[in-house]
């Protein structure tokens, strides 16, 4: 089978990098013709099992969840770079892989800006969804959240890691179809996702890694941290406001008592 795995970034450091990394390999040991296209300088430092890598010409520009230093990149978090940017990168994607058709399924991570590229392409794909862009770029952003359900309402299928992460994704693009939860160390040609020819061959084995839950956790104490910290501000406020009080009583205990006024 002939496989094109699509990541826009790099191969390693962060989770989905790690997953799109680990995922190319799997299938590449099995036997699987996999293509690997990602903004990675140096694939040759990661083990891909012999997978084909590609890194498409994007001019330069990158939009990503959270700002950090890409050397040789303009770096712009998706939500605010313009739509005309979005188009024009995914477009230079595309058109990467468009070159190296045909393909027997796409797969490629991250709904925005994954499921557009795919969308593009024009070979049936199948969108991995990250807690990164659903939670740092779409959430709250009605125009990335609907043009996000758009792509995937023409995917062949969308994978999630975890239950966390399906309801994450049905919050920001509303309910999709086709959803299919792949957690940790399940066999991913045990599912039955394979509308496009397969996620995977029936005797894949377990690709072992739990970086959806992990984004999930993140996540998770994220959204624990902000509501303890608008907890701990409140009762600062109110031992400000005790502090305050016990002040003026203070203040009013010692004040000299007034002489009583002189009778006429």
């Amino acid at each position: 089978m002939r496989i094109f795995v699509w990541h826009g970034y790099l191969l390693g450091g962060t989770g989905s990098n790690i997953y799109a990394r680990q995922l190319s390999r799997e299938w590449s040991r099995e036997g699987h013709e996999v293509v690997v296209f990602s903004q990675e300088r140096h694939p040759e430092r990661f083990d891909l099992a012999g997978a084909e890598t590609v890194r498409p010409d994007v001019n330069g520009f990158l939009p990503v969840f959270v700002i950090d230093e890409y050397e040789g990149y303009e770096v712009k978090r998706v939500q605010d770079s313009t739509r005309e940017e979005l188009e024009a990168w995914v477009a230079a994607n595309a058109d990467a892989m468009r070159e190296r058709l045909p393909a027997d399924f796409v797969f490629v991570n991250h709904v925005l800006m994954g499921g557009p590229v795919g969308e593009a392409v024009g070979a049936p794909y199948v969108v991995k969804a990250h807690g990164s862009e659903l939670e740092y770029s779409m959430r709250g952003n009605a125009e990335l959240s609907a043009w996000g359900q758009e792509a995937l309402t023409g995917a062949e299928a969308t994978v999630v890691g975890s239950e966390h992460i399906r309801h994450v994704l049905a919050d920001v693009c509303g309910q999709t179809e086709d959803v299919h939860e792949i957690p940790l160390g399940e066999d991913l040609g045990s599912r039955h996702a394979d509308r496009a020819g397969g996620l995977a061959a029936s005797n894949l084995r377990p690709v072992r890694f739990g970086l959806d839950d992990v984004e999930a956790q993140m996540a998770t104490l994220r959204a624990s941290l902000l509501e303890g910290y608008g907890r701990w501000r409140l009762a600062l406020e109110d031992v400000e406001n005790l502090w305050a009080l016990a002040a003026w009583k203070s203040a009013e205990e010692e004040a000299p008592e007034q002489p009583p006024s002189l009778a006429a």
